[in-house]
């Protein structure tokens, strides 16, 4: 397995990628780091696990940005590949799980990981905990520096 690699905001070059639900959150929210979830999304090559997406939509909804049917149809619009999270990616997912509190990660941070691992997809995030984790078989790009 190789180390994790974690690179700064950049522009991107043209790749599929794979979203982790606070990235899509950033974009969504005009944060810091949506300019790079941005010139992802645009490529029309972009893939979201479905817990992440689960978590996108329910923290916009419960947050009042938008009624839930706005939040889908802006979603739907994206043309994001939703990933089924199945029983391959649940097993992949629980290694992290067993690890998860010396990394500070959630269980949608463990979907998210295991996918990119499994699907061999590049993980675009906000969550600078992840460049702690070692021997990850993905690459994780932070959408923006640890000072916001």
């Amino acid at each position: 397995m190789k180390s994790t690699k974690t690179k700064p905001p950049a522009k991107l070059p043209s790749a599929h990628r794979l979203l982790d639900a606070s990235a899509l959150l950033a974009w969504f929210q005009g944060e810091p780091g949506s300019e790079i979830v941005q010139q992802q999304l645009v490529t029309g090559r972009t893939s979201i696990a479905a817990p992440n997406l689960t978590e996108v939509i329910g923290k916009l909804v419960s947050s009042g940005h938008a009624p839930v049917n706005e939040v889908e149809r802006d979603l739907e619009a994206l043309s994001l590949r939703v990933i089924p999270f199945d029983e391959r990616l649940a097993h992949a997912g629980a290694y992290l799980y067993a690890r998860r509190h010396a990394y500070r990660l959630s269980l949608g941070d463990c979907a998210c990981i295991a996918t990119g691992e499994i699907e061999r997809l590049e993980i675009l995030t906000a969550e600078h905990d992840w460049a702690k984790l070692s021997g990850l078989r993905t690459t994780v790009r932070l959408i923006r520096d640890q000072t916001f």
